[in-house]
């Protein structure tokens, strides 16, 4: 599986890059830094432009309980990319969060034959999605034999044990090989300096308007880094919208319900608009098949 996994990522990354120098694209390695709403520094580079679009993604969003630093130190914890290169099966695998990126890892571990327990904060597994599809999958999940807990509080981690308060209120401990940490991506908004009139949200997103312009009208931002729905489906969407904007095309808008979602559990998910239970609290008509 590693090695599939390697060679087809090395297959897309060659295929992009191909696609850049065919294109006649400068492709330049290193941390970039934006210095003004026209000016660029990558190493001792500065580039000066006319326009500049953000796509520095996402990272995994740490846990800040106690001992998990040391944990991630010592290879208990891992984040998704430490999920995607572990070396061997682990026999027990604890996942904190049970969104979209938990649920993924849990349905392939447990087909690999690791004993999976989930761990989530909220009321219910998968956030905002349609709740009759988050019964489903959780019937699913369970009837694998995967443990699911919601509405649970993280205390701390010893060693291989994660201490936790569970939601009728009850200290327990989960003994596990691995911990996974799902609980989220925080943007990557430290290419913009300071000094710039970029304005960053509560969550550390670039806020942008329906045409993903910044507050600095000749600097836009795709893909995570926006902190909408973090997902190579939106990125693709936000960056056809800036194309249009940039060709003179206003009229075309980014519109987060004309995008489509995925969810890759056992069975699969797919979704686009919104769910039943905002149309509900919306007071929209809707048809409805099962």
């Amino acid at each position: 599986m590693q090695e599939r996994k390697t060679t087809v990522s090395s297959t897309l990354e060659k295929g992009v890059e191909g696609l850049l120098k065919m294109n006649k694209v400068e492709f330049i390695k290193g941390a970039a830094k934006i210095i003004d709403r026209y000016n660029i520094k990558v190493k001792s580079r500065t580039f000066t432009t006319k326009l500049i679009i953000i796509a520095t993604g996402s990272s995994p969003r740490n846990l800040p309980v106690k001992g998990f630093d040391e944990g991630i130190k010592a290879g208990i914890v891992i984040d998704s990319t430490g999920a995607l290169a572990l070396k061997k099966v682990p026999k027990t695998l604890t996942i904190i969060g049970g969104g979209v990126i938990g649920l993924e890892f849990a349905t392939i571990y447990n087909e690999l034959g690791t004993k999976v327990t989930i761990l989530e904060g909220g009321p219910s597994i998968l956030g905002p999605m349609d709740g009759e599809v988050k019964k489903l999958v959780l019937k699913k999940l369970k009837d694998t034999g995967i443990a699911v807990e919601t509405e649970v509080k993280i205390n701390k981690l010893e060693k291989d044990l994660v201490h936790y308060t569970s939601k009728d209120g009850k200290d327990k401990k989960v003994k596990s090989e691995k911990v996974l940490v799902s609980i989220g991506r925080t943007p990557n908004n430290l290419s913009i300096d300071k000094t710039t009139d970029v304005k960053i949200g509560s969550r550390g997103e670039i806020e942008v308007n329906e045409h993903l312009q910044t507050s600095v009208d000749n600097i836009f931002a795709i893909g995570d880094v926006v902190g909408q729905a973090m997902l190579a489906h939106t990125a693709y969407a936000h960056a056809r919208v800036v194309n249009s904007f940039l060709l003179e095309d206003a009229k075309v808008k980014y519109n987060k319900h004309r995008v489509p979602g995925c969810v890759y559990t056992y069975p699969e998910i797919s979704s686009i608009g919104k769910t039943e239970e905002q149309l509900k609290a919306e007071g929209v008509a809707y048809g409805k098949s099962v």
